[in-house]
C-alpha cells in the first residue's frame, strides 16, 4: 500500500470516527458513513476496529457512542488546557510583534480568569497566568458576559455586587447591560480605565469549534493616553489577526 493510499485510508477512518462521536448515537453508523461516501462494508470494518480500541461503544444494533478510551483521551486534553498551551505560544509571538500586553481569558465562577498573558512587563499590569479579576470592569469580561446564556447574564447583572474601583468604573446595572449588549452586536468591548486609572484595553471573543462553542476572550492593552477611536479599531484588527492565527494553529475543527 502506497503512502498516499495509507493516508487516504487513515483520513477516511478518522473522519468516520469524528462523525460517529459528533452524532452521539442518534443515527446508524452505516447512514453516517453513507454521508461521507464510505461503503457499509468498510464502515463495519472500521467500526469494529474502533470498538476494539475503546474509541466507541456499541449502544444498540447499528448505533455507537463514544467509548471509554476516547473519554480518557478527552479528559487528558481538555479544551482549557489545549488553549493555554497553544495560546501561550501564539500570544507570545504576537505580543512581541505588536509590542503590546495581550491576554486570553475565560469566565469562571462569576470571575474573569486570565489563562495566558503575553508581552512586556509593565508596572501597571498586574495580570499573570491563572489570576482572577472582576469581569464587569474589564474588556474581556464584558465580551464573555455578552456570550453567556441570557439567563446567566441577567442574573449576573442583577445580583452581582459591583464596586467602583476607579472614577471610570461602570457600576450601574442598566448601563453595564447596555455595554454588554453593544459588545455582542459590535464584536468587541472596551475597558476605559475602569479597573486601573492608567490602563485601557480592547477585547474580542474567541469561540472555538462550531459544535463545542468553547468561549474565551482575547484582549490587548492600550495606554490611556492613546485611547482613540483609531487606536481601538487598530487593536480590534490586530486581535482578529491573532485570533485567526490561534484558530489555525488549533486546526480545522476549531474553526
Amino acid at each position: 500500500m502506497s503512502i498516499s493510499t495509507e493516508s487516504k485510508t487513515l483520513d477516511r477512518a478518522l473522519s468516520l470516527l469524528v462523525a460517529i462521536v459528533a452524532d452521539g448515537g442518534e443515527r446508524p453508523v452505516v447512514d453516517i458513513a453513507e454521508d461521507q461516501g464510505i461503503p457499509s462494508s468498510t464502515a463495519h470494518r472500521l467500526t469494529a476496529s474502533f470498538v476494539r480500541h475503546g474509541l466507541v461503544t456499541r449502544e444498540r444494533r447499528g448505533h455507537c457512542q463514544p467509548g471509554i478510551a476516547l473519554a480518557h483521551l478527552a479528559k487528558a486534553a481538555d479544551m482549557r488546557s489545549i488553549l493555554e498551551n497553544v495560546g501561550r505560544s501564539v500570544m507570545t509571538q504576537y505580543a512581541r510583534r505588536y509590542r503590546r500586553v495581550m491576554h486570553i481569558g475565560v469566565f469562571e465562577g462569576e470571575m474573569l480568569t486570565y489563562l495566558v498573558r503575553g508581552g512586556p512587563q509593565h508596572d501597571l499590569v498586574i495580570t499573570s497566568d491563572g489570576i482572577q479579576l472582576e469581569a464587569y470592569c474589564s474588556s474581556m469580561g464584558k465580551v464573555l458576559l455578552a456570550h453567556l446564556p441570557s439567563a446567566e447574564r441577567e442574573r449576573y447583572l442583577s445580583e452581582y455586587p459591583f464596586i467602583k474601583l476607579t472614577a471610570q468604573t461602570v457600576i450601574d446595572p442598566v448601563e453595564l447591560a447596555a455595554q454588554v449588549e453593544r459588545a455582542a452586536i459590535e464584536g468587541y468591548a472596551v475597558n476605559d480605565r475602569e479597573f486601573h486609572d492608567g490602563i485601557c484595553s480592547v477585547a474580542v471573543p474567541l469561540i472555538i469549534g462550531e459544535r463545542t462553542k468553547f468561549v474565551a476572550a482575547m484582549s490587548m492593552l492600550i495606554p490611556s493616553r492613546r485611547m482613540t477611536d483609531a487606536n481601538i479599531s487598530d487593536a480590534v484588527r490586530k486581535l482578529h489577526v491573532v485570533r485567526d492565527a490561534l484558530l489555525a494553529r488549533l486546526g480545522p475543527w476549531a474553526q
